[in-house]
């Protein structure tokens, strides 16, 4: 099969043995692959595949399944979710990780999918429980899993906050339906407290970590979530606790590569269950932003590298 490795701070084509087929797993060929910030971690060795895993980069892929299947069966258009192993025209992965692409999305949108769609409805439905009336506030929200956020939120009748650093991302996040702070041009923590008079939002969902900390406190709600996933904005931080403890604040860290199978499965089901039906009538749909050939990988992890990027980066096999 072919495959991208990395080899020092190049990503190398290369020609592999199909994985094996293990119980449980099923083999996709792979169409088109999704482009994460944890795979420009990955690639710098900041940020490895967890124990077990493949060390081909790529945590989401659309494609067909090829056998091992019980659920699906051989033909079937999937996407994955993957520890690793996306950048390849092959992989085999846990049944339980996979979900069946709606006829009226292409390879690339289904490998925009998985990663994006499973951590921004497991980080704010399932753990900081936001409800139908309730706000929330999206940093990144050009990003891909920022996009999907702002879609299944407003899905589900929760006002949504959404920061960007570009007049035309900021554009995109009101597009999708977000109330959109230009984070450059005004204190994102002033607009939220304005906008609610001063009530503030009930979750927060932050890939950007340190520097945004104070801000993200002062502007959610008593018992309200914060929920970081990432540390753009570095990873040192004070938390003045009483405040904590007045506000009854909810901090919480969350990564899904790192979970384990059986929770992440879960996760997959769960998403599954409540958007599904939502994704194939086009309700929500991802935002993609460049699909490049597999070839240009290093053009498309320089793109998102320089956070040029409004949505999802695909690979294609094709």
């Amino acid at each position: 099969m072919r495959a991208l490795l990395y080899e020092g701070s190049a990503i190398k084509t290369v020609e592999l043995p199909s994985p094996l087929l293990k119980k449980g797993q099923i083999r996709i060929k792979i169409h088109a692959s999704g482009v994460n910030r944890a795979d420009l971690g990955q690639r710098k060795g900041t940020y490895p595949p967890p124990p077990g895993e493949s060390d081909i980069p790529g945590m989401e892929a659309a494609g067909i399944v090829l056998e091992g299947a019980s659920r699906f069966k051989t033909g079937d258009r999937v996407m994955a979710l993957l520890g690793s192993g996306g950048y390849a025209d092959e992989v085999c992965v846990d049944e339980r990780l996979v979900l069946p692409l709606p006829e009226k999305l292409s390879f690339a949108q289904g490998a925009g999918i998985p990663e994006t769609f499973v951590t921004a409805h497991l980080n704010l439905f399932q753990i900081a429980g936001i409800k139908s009336g309730g706000r929330a506030l999206i940093h990144a929200g050009a990003s891909g899993v920022g996009t999907t956020a702002i879609q299944l939120l407003r899905a589900r009748g929760v006002e949504v906050f959404a920061t960007a650093g570009t007049a035309d991302k900021v554009a995109l996040c009101a597009r999708l339906g977000a109330r959109a702070i230009n984070y450059k041009e005004e204190k994102f923590d002033d607009a939220v407290l304005k906008a609610t008079d001063g009530a503030g939002v009930d979750a927060i969902l932050d890939p950007v970590g340190a520097s945004n900390l104070d801000a993200d406190l002062r502007c959610l709600a008593p018992g309200g979530w914060l929920v970081v996933i990432g540390t753009m904005g570095g990873k040192d931080a004070k938390v003045d606790l009483s405040a904590l403890l007045r506000r009854r604040h909810r901090l919480a860290g969350s990564s899904l590569r790192g979970l384990p199978l059986q929770e992440k499965a879960g996760a997959v089901l769960t998403l599954e269950r409540d958007f599904l039906a939502e994704l194939a009538d086009g309700r929500v749909a991802p935002v993609i932003d460049t699909v490049f050939p597999a070839a240009r990988a290093d053009e498309a992890q320089e793109r998102m590298e320089k956070n040029l990027n409004a949505g999802k980066i695909v690979l294609t096999w094709d």
